[in-house]
């Protein structure tokens, strides 16, 4: 978003984005770096960029603002630092009042933060603040919607690194296009190296990346390049060798009609640490993708109106790969209002259960499958109804990242502010080449928004009873009765709409006083907006049972429960004023171990939907949490040496929380055939409550589980090569932080067979998709005891992984059964097992 535009939240975002994370405290920005202009991908898709003798031109920043207070009696404070958690000093940090969410004459403040990263903003008047972070080595970032007053802001910014290094053919420089995914940018980039093999991303984020060098018909492995930090970073050295290249159709099941399609190309090897690959078949359905490594990959096609029949298996470089796709059902039909006129600008989405399709679904399939990363998100980045880790994925959603670094006492959790100046890498001979649309068959384009004529399309839809839900201006959401669609059928569905509700008021406090900036939202549909500086608001449009909550900062939550008939004629507004009491309710007092010894150093966080509230109780113990509803309040403990604990308090001046101490489990991972340490395996415990923890075994093949939950765990250990096994194992309470009080529990793993062969109909036939289960007789339900796989196209199928002793083998596929029994004994290779299913 360009400085200077008014970012204010739509009131109604899609419905199909059912999972929304509303932050009621600090307002938070969002938690990806959508960089525009950053070059993504290769040839005939975004941007390309190469390198030359000169090297890359990097643009510094323009003169930072002066440092500057305002004349109001509010302060923020705060502490910038980077990706790796380490101070960002010298950087500016502007305060800017967000448009209707403070006095409009309120002053831009400026601070310069010192060699801790910390600032002081003076001067501020209470309000909502856009915070823009600038300095020369950092992108510049923006994070909206923090309230003043509020506790201490701590702003993670990007760090500006660079990716540098060699291409080399054994000890020999080689020229190659070099290639760049990470989870910092979408999609992927590429250079060019010059005569003597090097190459150089400038200018990234900060991140975790993997770089990778193709030439001719040499390809390196990726290699993981960490990036976080001020540095410095060691150059990568990036070796070629003999690598595949991967051909192929993308046709209609059953026939040889040719989909044009994107497609994904995912590696299948456990230890084959690679970025997927893309392309787009032609118009003869036909896809070349060079530079695969070789080893086990997958493979999948995608084209709106039709549907995957699977991910496809294969060997790089083996026979040519067939990918089929299948006609998916179709929805149509008009939206009308109630005389029956068609209504334009209408919205539909269809849904089958929790799975939504819409256009926002479509959209993000189809960047998924090119490689370009999922679209932006709707919403304003940072407006109070998103969350700093929270990326909306189709209709639910994904919490990135690790949890937010632990903040000082009183102080609240990290925030990452969102990038709002990514420059493109700017390289001499640097051309874009934006990559088309994907061609669509006419007769199964979908239509996501009506026109005149009110009609509707949606199409590529799985079998199953479908809902369409309807959405337009004025009118409320309108839902279909279930539509049983099967594959390749179309039903025409129609819509009535009735004009709605609009919610329209004020939300004030005990005393009468506007509200700013409160977020006032519905349940059902989501819908979420702010109020103005009047302490207005206006949402909607609903019918029928609704609830309506209105939250703030500082303030205890407020709802109503409505029940709004549809107007006959027209929409209307209906006026419902909503009160907000202060939370000036806190909590303060000592946390104690079992002994009544206070416990220092522990993270302490409400469970309340009234915001995060946190802090970190000090040297003695001792804890104040304010801006609380008065009253009962629950408290989430993490303290080192004691398990995670949830407890329950009240708002007042002295409290003493106690703690209760935990258990722990140490153990050892070693090869039942030799007898040696493995190092390595990965160990998930699963405990009381279903919490769960992960593990790995170390060099001398021990691991340890602390502390933990007394109670019965279940511990499962597994590596590639290895049968896994699973035991529970009865944990004891302790007697001290971090007691060990399940020892030396040993787990000894054998190692499994490989198994492979062909699957044939009693004509013989091969069959794709069908299910075979290896069971070693007589051990039940034993983690160790089954493995299964599916056929591919060809009918083939492979476990690496088999159970050892006397075996039997089941195939199923729909109505077909067959089966057989055979013996394998640890290390065994049976690569030609033939089975028929009839």
């Amino acid at each position: 978003m360009a400085e200077g535009d008014d970012p204010q939240p739509p009131a109604r975002p899609s419905w199909g984005r059912s999972l929304v994370l509303v932050a009621i405290g600090a307002a938070l920005a969002s938690a990806i770096f959508w960089i525009a202009g950053k070059p993504r991908r290769a040839p005939g898709r975004e941007a390309i960029v190469t390198t030359s003798a000169d090297g890359p031109k990097v643009r510094r920043h323009p003169d930072l603002p002066a440092p500057s207070k305002g004349p109001g009696d509010q302060r923020l404070t705060g502490v910038v630092v980077d990706g790796a958690g380490a101070a960002v000093g010298g950087v500016h940090v502007t305060a800017e009042i967000e448009k209707g969410q403070g006095p409009a004459t309120a002053a831009v403040v400026v601070a310069v933060a010192d060699a801790r990263g910390a600032f002081t903003l003076e001067g501020l008047v209470a309000g909502r603040y856009k915070l823009r972070v600038e300095g020369d080595d950092v992108f510049t970032g923006e994070l909206r919607f923090v309230p003043v007053p509020s506790d201490a802001a701590r702003v993670v910014v990007a760090r500006k690194v660079k990716i540098e290094g060699v291409v080399k053919d054994g000890n020999a420089a080689v020229r190659a296009d070099v290639f760049l995914a990470g989870d910092a940018v979408t999609g992927t980039m590429q250079v060019a190296t010059d005569a003597k093999g090097v190459f150089a991303f400038p200018e990234l984020p900060e991140g975790s990346y993997q770089v990778w060098a193709v030439s001719g018909d040499l390809a390196s492995r990726a290699q993981r390049a960490l990036r976080f930090g001020a540095g410095p970073f060691p150059p990568l050295e990036l070796r070629v060798e003999s690598a595949a290249i991967v051909v192929g159709r993308v046709v209609e099941k059953g026939g040889t009609t040719p989909i044009v399609a994107e497609l994904a190309i995912r590696a299948a090897d456990p230890g084959l640490d690679e970025p997927p690959r893309f392309a787009r078949t032609d118009s003869d359905g036909q896809f070349r993708v060079a530079g695969i490594p070789h080893g086990r990959w997958t493979a999948e096609a995608y084209a709106p109106g039709w549907i995957a029949t699977g991910s496809l298996a294969f060997e790089a470089g083996r026979a040519p790969l067939v990918l089929e796709l299948e006609p998916g059902g179709m929805l149509e039909g008009t939206i009308t209002d109630g005389a029956g006129r068609p209504i334009a600008g209408a919205e539909v989405q269809a849904a089958l259960g929790a799975r939504v399709v819409s256009a926002l679904t479509e959209d993000d399939r189809l960047r998924e499958l090119a490689g370009l990363g999922h679209a932006a998100p709707v919403v304003a980045p940072g407006a109070p109804n998103s969350d700093p880790r929270f990326i909306p994925r189709g209709e639910l959603g994904v919490l990135l990242g690790p949890i937010p670094l632990v903040s000082a006492a009183g102080g609240a959790s990290a925030q990452r502010a969102q990038i709002v100046d990514a420059p493109a890498v700017t390289v001499p001979g640097t051309q874009l080449a934006a990559l088309p649309p994907l061609p669509i068959d006419p007769t199964r384009a979908p239509i996501w928004i009506t026109g005149p004529d009110g009609k509707y399309r949606i199409a590529g839809l799985d079998a199953g009873a479908w809902i369409v839900v309807a959405s337009a201006p004025d009118y409320a959401e309108g839902r279909s009765r279930p539509a049983q669609l099967s594959l390749g059928q179309t039903l025409t569905v129609n819509v009535q709409l009735s004009p709605g509700v609009f919610l329209a008021g004020t939300v004030t406090d005990q005393r009468g006083d506007s509200v700013i900036g409160a977020t006032v939202s519905i349940e059902t549909p989501p819908m979420t907006t702010i109020t103005d500086e009047s302490g207005a608001y206006r949402l909607g449009p609903v019918i029928g049972s609704v609830r309506v909550r209105a939250s703030a900062y500082g303030y205890v939550d407020a709802e109503r429960e409505l029940e709004l008939g549809a107007p006959k004629d027209a929409a209307r507004d209906e006026k419902i004023d909503l009160v907000l009491t202060s939370a000036d309710g806190a909590i303060e007092g000592e946390l104690d171990d079992p002994t009544g010894l206070p416990v220092a150093s522990a993270q302490i966080a409400v469970i309340a939907k009234t915001g995060d509230r946190r802090t970190v109780t000090d040297g003695s113990g001792r804890f104040r949490i304010g801006g609380l509803a008065p009253g009962p309040v629950r408290l989430h403990v993490e303290a080192t040496g004691f398990p995670p604990q949830d407890l329950s308090s009240t708002t007042e001046d002295d409290v003493r929380l106690k703690l209760v101490f935990g258990g722990g489990i140490d153990g050892m991972v070693f090869d039942h055939h030799t007898g040696q340490p493995i190092t390595g395996a990965a160990i998930t415990a699963t405990g009381p409550g279903a919490r769960k923890l992960d593990a790995e075994s170390r060099a001398d093949g021990r691991f340890s589980l602390v502390p933990i939950e007394a109670g019965g765990w279940r511990v499962k250990v597994a590596l590639a090569g290895y049968l896994p096994i699973a035991r529970a194992i009865d944990v004891p309470i302790g007697d001290r932080p971090g007691a060990i009080t399940a020892r030396d529990q040993r787990f000894e793993l054998e190692r499994g067979a490989t198994l492979a062969g062909v699957v044939r109909d009693r004509f013989g036939s091969r069959l794709a998709g069908a299910k075979v289960t290896v069971r070693r007789r007589g051990a039940g339900d034993q983690d160790d005891a089954t493995a299964t796989a599916r056929t591919d196209a060809d009918g083939t199928f492979r476990i690496d992984d088999t159970p050892t002793g006397d075996l039997d083998v089941t195939v199923d596929l729909d109505q077909l059964h067959g089966g057989t029994t055979l013996t394998l004994r640890p290390g065994d290779e049976f690569l030609s097992l033939q089975l028929e299913a009839q």
